[in-house]
């Protein structure tokens, strides 16, 4: 982890008048420095953040298939803006529950949930500047918080925190700071303490993924590290002829990864089941942005700042303007959940399957 990475979490912990401004996807993206992935992460950090899927050991096996196929992709219609108070100038979708009811995100540097297209809480200007993942029954996590029911609960940590992820059954994974490094960490419950996970040799990282078996995906040195059984490093990334590629920002359901590496000096984009190996996006996802249970992913093209989601082989196109993302895709893929300008933004699509 870089020192920026350290300053992000000194930061979590200090006064609510720089929570905005801290660009929570660019420090947790793996040296991503490109101005096109900076303006993505300055409304969503879906580059590494996703809400938690549960999945059984079994996705530990080599799959025959890459994704669940459609049998037809009807195309999504135009966003809709989600509910803000009145003033409000800015709102980003970050993520969501499988089902796509819950989508969790902020308003004006305060963390905000909207629950069936209604907004159902924005933190007081004290709480937490945003939230970073949600799982279905409402528990929404975030920087070293967690809200359910109408109750903000701060996560117990001896140092600055951030929670990046949710399972159904509440275990929370995340990072804090230790020692001038940042590292994975977990929570058993809102009201658990915090436990560090290992890493070999001590490297900087942080969990990503968690699953209601306690299975845990982190990013650690650029690449995927499972906790739970066999662990270690999930993933060498080789294409065209380099091996052991750097995967700068990605999203994972604990199934699949997604993401970027550079190849020849071209950032590419890279899908792969864990423990197999990766292939080529098409560009229309080349940077993908979100990923649901059945391995459809959001993404969007940086030369045009088209939005796509790859569902099954097939390409569908969702309508927005300029600096969009898709940063939650529901199960069932008819909800995705993200921003459209700087306003908080769902889309219907019609897709069966």
């Amino acid at each position: 982890m870089s020192d920026h990475d350290i300053r992000l979490l000194q930061r979590l912990a200090s006064s609510p008048s720089e929570h905005s401004r801290v660009d929570i996807g660019r420090a947790v993206s793996e040296g991503r420095r490109r101005v096109r992935r900076r303006r993505l992460a300055a409304g969503a950090v879906a580059a590494v953040l996703v809400a938690a899927v549960p999945v059984s050991a079994a996705v530990w096996a080599r799959p025959t298939t890459h994704s669940t196929p459609v049998s037809q992709a009807q195309g999504c219609a135009p966003g809709v803006k989600l509910p803000v108070p009145a003033g409000s100038k800015k709102s980003f979708v970050v993520a969501g529950d499988r089902s796509g009811r819950y989508l969790a995100g902020e308003i004006d540097g305060r963390a905000a949930l909207w629950h069936d297209g209604a907004l159902e809480v924005v933190a007081e200007a004290d709480g937490p500047s945003r939230f970073t993942a949600v799982n279905a029954s409402g528990l929404a996590v975030g920087a070293g918080w967690a809200y359910s029911a109408g109750t903000f609960t701060k996560l117990a940590s001896p140092t600055a925190a951030l929670a990046n992820a949710v399972s159904d059954n509440g275990t929370i994974v995340g990072a804090r700071e230790r020692n001038n490094k940042v590292v994975p960490v977990i929570w058993d419950s809102t009201g658990a303490a915090v436990r560090d996970l290992p890493t070999r040799n001590g490297e900087s990282g942080q969990a990503v993924w968690v699953s209601d078996e306690g299975v845990v995906l982190g990013l650690v040195r650029g690449a995927y590290y499972r906790w739970g059984p066999s662990a270690g490093y999930t993933n060498e990334i080789n294409l065209d002829g380099e091996k052991n590629l750097i995967l700068h920002a990605g999203v994972t359901n604990g199934q699949m990864i997604a993401g970027n590496v550079n190849v020849a000096g071209k950032e590419v984009g890279i899908r792969a089941f864990v423990l197999s190996d990766a292939e080529r996006l098409p560009d229309a996802v080349r940077e993908p942005t979100a990923i649901n249970s059945r391995n459809w992913i959001a993404g969007l093209d940086p030369e045009t700042g088209a939005l796509t989601l790859l569902a099954g082989d097939d390409l569908v196109a969702v309508p927005s303007g300029d600096h969009a993302a898709v940063t939650a895709v529901a199960a069932d893929g008819t909800t995705l959940g993200g921003y459209d300008g700087e306003a908080a933004t769902t889309w219907r699509c019609q897709i069966t399957g």
